[in-house]
C-alpha cells in the first residue's frame, strides 16, 4: 500500500495577495520498511518566505549546515520486519536494527500509535502527542505493538561538535 500525504501550500502574489500555491499528495518511498514521506526541504534555514519546497536530490538524513527538510515516517512492527531478514543481514540484537546518528537537531512529534525510542542503553516509550528534540544522539525508532505509528518532524543540519559519533544505520 502506498501512503500518500495530502500538502497544501500556501503563497503571497507580487501585491502581497493570499493564495493556495499548490494541493497534492505526496507518495512516501520505502527504507526498509518505513515509509518515508519528504514534505518540504530547503537548501536554507530559515527558508524564503517566497520560495518553494526544493528537490531533494539526496534522501538520506544526513543534512549539510543549514539545510531544512519535513518529514513524515509510517514506521510499521519491528518484530515482523527483523524476523524477515535474512540471517546474513540481521543484526545480534534487534535493539541494533534502524540505530543511526544524523547531522541533524530535529524536532519530532509522535502522531499515531507507540514507539519506542532507543539511544545508548535507554529506551523510552512514546505516544501519539509526545515530542522529542533529538540532538545528534544515536538512536533507533521501533514499533513494538501491532499497528503502525507515524511520526512527523523538522530536520535541519548543523555544524557537527567535536564528540560527534557518526553511526551509520543497520537497516534491511
Amino acid at each position: 500500500m502506498t501512503i500518500k500525504t495530502r500538502i497544501v501550500e500556501t503563497a503571497i502574489d507580487h501585491e502581497g495577495n493570499a493564495y493556495i500555491f499548490s494541493d497534492q499528495a505526496q507518495p512516501g518511498w520505502d527504507l526498509g520498511g518505513h515509509t518515508i514521506t519528504d514534505l518540504f526541504f530547503s537548501q536554507h534555514c530559515p527558508p524564503d518566505m517566497l520560495a518553494t519546497s526544493e528537490n531533494m536530490e539526496d534522501k538520506n538524513f544526513n543534512l549539510l549546515p543549514g539545510q531544512l527538510r519535513f518529514f513524515r515516517s509510517d514506521i510499521p512492527p519491528t518484530q515482523p520486519l527483523y524476523e524477515q531478514l535474512p540471517q546474513d543481514e540481521k543484526p545480534r540484537d534487534l535493539r541494533e536494527l534502524f540505530y543511526h546518528s544524523t547531522t541533524t537537531v530535529d524536532y519530532i512529534v509522535v502522531v499515531k500509535g507507540e514507539l519506542v525510542m532507543i539511544v545508548g542503553d535507554k529506551e523510552v516509550t512514546l505516544k501519539a502527542g509526545d515530542v522529542v528534540v533529538q540532538r545528534g544522539a544515536a538512536h533507533a525508532w521501533h514499533n513494538y505493538t501491532h499497528e503502525n505509528a507515524t511520526i512527523m518532524g523538522i530536520m535541519i543540519g548543523v555544524p557537527l561538535p567535536k564528540q560527534f559519533k557518526r553511526v551509520d544505520t543497520i537497516q534491511p
